[in-house]
């Protein structure tokens, strides 16, 4: 057997392991530049001597978040842009025509949704997020080393979060598929999941027949009026629309996080 070129080894390492290292990279930032955004200072004690001169308690809050927030905006940028481009690329090589997109559906399990998080405006969102989540949280504790412990916690939970909500952002389709032939999924789809179709046109997630433990099988799909099969799933058209939204979801709960520190910071003593 021929070893494999280095152009395919390049290819299979970045499709296998860029989506798990990107996907940490909000963690990072939420730990350690939000969390000790406001709370290193406060932990310090320096902030008492900004508050005592001319500027507000407010303003040294908003022009620390707002530099904050466009250097990651601008480092996140320049991050997710090369990875759509990549992300762009493959994904026409997988879809060419002829032997090109043979020799691209050989070299790589395709699936768009992979780099959904870290492509395009969403994965720049997630990181706004994660930093105001940071600094929520360090403005709350105001100790370091406890603040960058939560800060990848809840970022943890928020990415998991979004995630989970993610396929209820859009109605999936749906493709039916009846006697023993199965739905026909189309190239590149999501799939989120499958169920049973019965003879008044409903469709149940349940399995009324668990193969290996009936002995009639066809028999046991007839007295539960099953006729065939269904599979739901997002399409590649999807997806670009669900990217916005998603986005709009982080950036308003990232907008509410910046509001918030500006409304708690009238409440910290400055002791």
């Amino acid at each position: 057997m021929r070893s494999r070129s280095p152009q395919y080894r390049v290819v299979h390492t970045l499709f296998n392991w860029a989506p798990s290292g990107l996907r940490y990279l909000p963690l990072a930032v939420g730990a350690l530049l939000g969390g000790p955004l406001l709370g290193q200072e406060m932990e310090a004690g320096t902030h008492r001597l900004d508050w005592v001169q001319s500027i507000g308690r407010r303003e040294w809050v908003a022009v620390r978040l707002a530099v904050a927030n466009g250097l990651t905006a601008f480092a996140a940028i320049v991050l997710t842009a090369p990875v759509t481009w990549w992300w762009y690329a493959s994904w026409r090589g997988h879809n060419h025509s002829g032997l090109d997109g043979k020799a691209w559906r050989a070299l790589t399990r395709w699936n768009d949704w992979d780099f959904f998080a870290y492509t395009g405006p969403v994965g720049v969102a997630h990181l706004l997020l994660a930093l105001m989540i940071g600094a929520v949280t360090g403005l709350l504790l105001r100790r370091t080393l406890p603040t960058v412990a939560v800060s990848a916690a809840l970022c943890e939970a928020a990415l998991s979060g979004l995630g989970a909500l993610r396929p209820h952002l859009l109605t999936p389709y749906v493709v039916r598929g009846y006697g023993r032939l199965p739905p026909n999924d189309p190239r590149d789809a999501w799939y989120l999941g499958s169920g049973n179709v019965r003879a008044d046109g409903t469709l149940t997630t349940g399995h009324p027949c668990p193969g290996p433990n009936v002995k009639d099988f066809s028999a046991c799909l007839r007295q539960h009026h099953v006729i065939g099969q269904y599979d739901s799933y997002l399409r590649t058209s999807q997806f670009l629309p669900l990217q916005l939204i998603e986005t709009a979801i982080s950036l308003s709960a990232a907008t509410a996080l910046a509001a918030f520190c500006l409304w708690y910071v009238n409440r910290v003593t400055a002791r």
